[in-house]
């Protein structure tokens, strides 16, 4: 199945961990979130490392939560702050681009009121583009049908690529 949403199958647990050196008999090191009580049900769904490597930012749903949401970790302090996102919403796959922003997926809808698309195989709900300042403002969304194109990824050159999911028997 190459819709996105069908990916948020929520199992709390989650945590980011650092493995230095990146060698088989490196430490590992916990950067969130298992000490902090709002975040010990986490289920992690994607995750980036800012360009300057200060900060992570990460799709996680709580156990007390609906969806998933932004979150931003900074890794100087391990401060954890949510972007403002619709919490009746998914958002996931967050990737960094320039000028602290931060592409994301969403199941999103652009107009109040407006059910968002549905996939022609799956008849699930359909992954949107969109993008937000890391500090919450300006949230944009963007194409509402991407199909089966899932995880983001920006291209040295600036753009975004994704990956494209074939359904099985096509």
């Amino acid at each position: 199945v190459g819709n996105v949403f069908t990916y948020t199958s929520y199992v709390p647990g989650a945590k980011l961990v650092q493995l230095k050196p990146p060698t088989a008999n490196g430490k590992l090191t916990t950067l969130c979130c298992d000490q902090d009580p709002d975040f010990k049900d986490l289920d992690i769904s994607g995750y980036d490392l800012s360009f300057d490597a200060k900060t992570i930012v990460f799709s996680g749903r709580r156990g007390s939560d609906r969806s998933y949401g932004l979150f931003l970790l900074t890794l100087a302090d391990g401060s954890v702050t949510q972007i403002a996102t619709d919490p009746m919403r998914d958002f996931v796959s967050p990737i960094f681009l320039p000028g602290n922003r931060v592409l994301f997926t969403a199941n999103a809808v652009v107009e109040a009121g407006a059910a968002q698309f549905e996939d022609e195989y799956e008849r699930a709900t359909t992954a949107q583009l969109g993008r937000v300042n890391v500090d919450g403002t300006d949230l944009e969304l963007g194409p509402r049908n991407l199909s089966h194109r899932v995880f983001p990824s920006l291209a040295s050159d600036g753009r975004v690529i994704f990956a494209q999911v074939i359904p099985l028997g096509e």
